[in-house]
């Protein structure tokens, strides 16, 4: 149902607030926390916010094939694969130094229309569309929501940059990772690989790992990514393998901040529509 902008402004002081000030976003109070679009006053946060998210990450758990669904589809497009689609590919994200690749699924709200066409004939893709549609909490219908599997290789910086809104968390879910060889100077097996992080707020470093394989930060805080070229020395088992970059692959989710009220959700949705095209950039 369609419903009064006018209106929902003026029964919701908040997000009213946070409107009126966009054009001059300016979180002087915390220098670390700086979203490009929309700063929502009154919104509990920090850096890492996984435990307010434990039914997402829970369902991402125990659907043991949540891993296997999209490295299966992640494999039809793989240039050895005869059946792999034509239209449907990676595309380049802007890095300064290495290679950073994304698949988009949902892209500013929009649900990638070779991605929707695609799953018309492929099981595969249409497995991975009803795992992302039932994720909870799952931002859609909004300019800010995005689902997306996001790849780097060794030598990739991704520069510190924040989010557009501090009304939504970003959850990373580990698909693939490199091998890290038992040595002195690499981690012993099944610890996190601290050389290859994401560096959150002032003083956050999270490690990707397999094990302990989710959790969720405040994009809104200023966030930076390194994967050190050095790490492509260290990966694989055999001497044929160490020649080979491995890259680091996650599944990328936007969720609705918990706590704003579902009037304030209904709000953000109408006046933050979806972007009409799936071809742009997500942020």
């Amino acid at each position: 149902a369609k419903h009064d902008g006018a209106a929902f402004l003026s029964s919701n002081s908040r997000i009213q607030t946070a409107v009126q000030q966009s054009s001059r976003n300016d979180n002087r109070d915390r220098p670390w926390q700086q979203p490009t679009v929309l700063m929502v006053p009154n919104l509990p946060s920090k850096e890492v916010v996984t435990e307010s998210h434990p039914v997402t990450c829970e369902y991402l758990r125990q659907n043991n094939p949540t891993r296997q669904i999209i490295l299966r589809a992640l494999n039809t497009l793989s240039n050895n694969n005869k059946n792999a689609p034509s239209s449907l590919s990676w595309t380049f994200n802007d890095s300064p130094q290495g290679r950073w690749e994304v698949l988009q699924i949902l892209n500013q709200g929009t649900w990638n229309p070779l991605l929707l066409e695609e799953s018309q004939s492929n099981e595969a893709w249409r497995e991975v569309l009803d795992l992302v549609r039932n994720i909870p909490e799952l931002m859609d219908g909004c300019l800010f929501g995005n689902a997306m599997v996001s790849r780097i290789y060794p030598g990739t910086l991704i520069e510190p940059h924040c989010g557009p809104t501090n009304v939504r968390h970003r959850l990373q879910f580990v698909l693939e990772m490199p091998i890290i060889l038992e040595s002195k100077s690499a981690n012993p097996p099944g610890c996190k690989n601290d050389s290859l992080s994401l560096f959150v707020g002032e003083n956050q470093r999270i490690s990707w790992d397999e094990v302990d394989d989710v959790f969720v930060f405040d994009d809104s805080f200023i966030h930076s990514v390194t994967y050190p070229k050095s790490i492509q020395n260290r990966v694989g088992d055999t001497p044929k393998q160490l020649k080979r970059p491995l890259p680091r692959t996650v599944l990328i989710v936007d969720l609705w901040h918990p706590d704003l009220q579902e009037i304030e959700r209904t709000l953000l949705q109408h006046l933050y529509p979806p972007f009409p095209s799936a071809a742009t950039k997500s942020f």
